[in-house]
């Protein structure tokens, strides 16, 4: 495993090398939603997919520089990653979706407060979910952040993203009801 002081040290390079907190997280999820599954389970099939996907013009070598292939290698790796792929025929990857809330729910999900007298209004959410598993009696939803953060801030940023995924599985609890 590479030490946290290691993995700061890249994306700081890679950042001075041009490339934005944003740019990061764009190429992890171009890589994300184009990888051969059947090839994660290593760091070196990893590095070979990334060339792949360079070849092919789906990612550029700036993207493919930028990606954290080894935090990559350690999700699939993982209790959770492990238990995905096993499942892998059910997975969805960037799944779309478009769902109609109340004001009222959305307040409920996110905390925010409407303007008075918005209450019979609806509003239309289009969201991209990075990975849904679904499967006939529920759904499992992946969300993929590459954020820098210290361990001490893991509970803040959790609580930060929240509504974000509480509205995704509420609209996708609704529209595959389940």
């Amino acid at each position: 495993r590479e030490p946290a002081r290691a993995v700061r040290q890249r994306r700081l390079a890679a950042r001075r090398a041009g490339a934005k907190g944003a740019d990061i997280g764009t190429a992890h999820h171009l890589f994300l939603e184009s990888v051969n599954l059947e090839r994660v389970s290593s760091l070196d099939t990893l590095k070979e997919e990334a060339n792949r996907l360079v070849q092919e013009g789906r990612l550029d070598r700036e993207q493919a520089a930028a990606l954290d292939l080894e935090t990559i290698a350690r999700f699939w790796q993982s209790d959770l990653g492990s238990r995905l792929l096993a499942r892998r025929a059910d997975l969805r990857r960037e799944l779309a979706f478009t769902a109609q809330f109340s004001a009222a729910d959305l307040s409920r999900l996110t905390g925010l407060q409407f303007e008075p007298g918005l209450e019979e209004e609806f509003i239309v959410v289009q969201g991209l979910a990075d990975l849904v598993l679904l499967q006939p009696e529920a759904i499992w939803l992946v969300d993929f952040k590459t954020d820098h953060i210290e361990p001490g801030e893991v509970g803040a940023r959790t609580e930060f993203y929240a509504p974000q995924i509480k509205i995704y599985a509420e609209a996708l609890a609704g529209i595959y009801q389940r």
